[in-house]
């Protein structure tokens, strides 16, 4: 039973560097174009197997944004870079997206305070015309209707003596 333990692990060996061989993608391949690596592995069968164990069969798998490692000697083959899986790992889609939520938050802000600004033009109008209803002249008109006489007293236009008669332009003589 002893002489038969290596036959059958040499035979476990090569079929799995075989079968690992032809199921690894074309682009996965270490070192040599998977071709090669299958007559290597085909034609000398012990050493093609570990060889394709060793230095052919492709690494770990990466996480995303981990930098792929490339041998020492380098292969000629250029590896793309693994791209990051979900857009929640993409540090370009979240900067997008945070640039975009501050553009959205400062157009908010601007209606906002377009929409205080109308609302203090309503309530200033509002709050005028109940005045004139009311027969109260509004803040405005009170002060820009007061005149003042020679003393600094200020007297209201609608006051008796302030009026203009015809015979005198000027107003009453004080």
């Amino acid at each position: 039973m002893l002489r038969v333990l290596p036959f059958v692990l040499f035979i476990a060996i090569w079929l799995y560097a075989v079968i690992d061989c032809i199921l690894t993608p074309e682009d996965e391949a270490r070192n040599l174009p998977k071709a090669v690596w299958m007559l290597i592995v085909v034609l000398a069968p012990l050493v093609g197997a570990i060889c394709w164990l060793i230095f052919g069969r492709p690494g770990r798998r990466l996480r995303p944004g981990s930098q792929v490692r490339r041998p020492a000697g380098g292969s000629g083959y250029p590896r793309p870079t693994p791209r990051p899986v979900g857009p929640d790992d993409d540090p370009e889609f979240l900067r997008q997206l945070r640039r975009s939520n501050e553009e959205h938050e400062k157009l908010l802000r601007d209606w906002e305070n377009n929409l205080k600004d109308r609302e203090q033009d309503l309530r200033g109008k509002r709050s005028r015309k109940q005045d004139r209803e009311d027969g109260r002249p509004s803040q405005d008109q009170d002060q820009g209707d007061q005149r003042q006489n020679g003393d600094g007293d200020r007297q209201s236009p609608t006051s008796p003596d302030a009026t203009e008669t015809p015979d005198n332009p000027d107003g009453p003589a004080t």
